[in-house]
C-alpha cells in the first residue's frame, strides 16, 4: 500500500503515482495531466492558463503573464507587416508622382 500525501488515503500500486514535477507521492485521483507536456502534476505543481484555461505544469507555465506556452507565443507574435503593395499605394496617395504634360504651342 502507498500513502497519498494529498488526500491522506492508502492506495495499491496501480492507483498510485508521483508528480512529474516535484516527485512527491500521490494517488492518481489527486494528479492531473498537462495534455501538452504529458506531465502528471499535483495541485502545487499545476496552473491554469488565464486565456485558454488549460492545465499547465509549472515547468512550462509563464508566471509573469499567467499563460501557457502556446498562448504566450501567440501574444508575443508581432502584427503582420504591411504588404509592399499597400505601402506603395499609401505613398502615391500622400506624394503622387507628377504627370508629364505635353508641350503647348510655341
Amino acid at each position: 500500500m502507498y500513502y497519498c500525501e494529498e488526500c491522506g488515503q492508502d492506495y495499491c500500486e496501480d492507483c498510485f503515482s508521483i508528480c512529474d514535477i516535484c516527485q512527491s507521492s500521490y494517488c492518481r485521483g489527486c494528479l492531473e495531466e498537462d495534455r501538452e507536456s504529458g506531465k502528471s502534476c499535483c495541485r502545487n505543481c499545476r496552473q491554469h492558463c488565464k486565456r485558454c484555461r488549460r492545465i499547465v505544469d509549472t515547468d512550462s507555465f509563464d508566471d509573469e503573464t499567467q499563460l501557457c506556452p502556446e498562448c504566450l507565443e501567440e501574444e508575443q507574435e508581432p502584427e503582420e507587416p504591411i504588404q509592399t503593395e499597400e505601402i506603395q499605394n499609401e505613398q502615391q496617395t500622400i506624394d503622387p508622382i507628377p504627370q508629364a504634360t505635353a508641350p503647348g504651342p510655341v
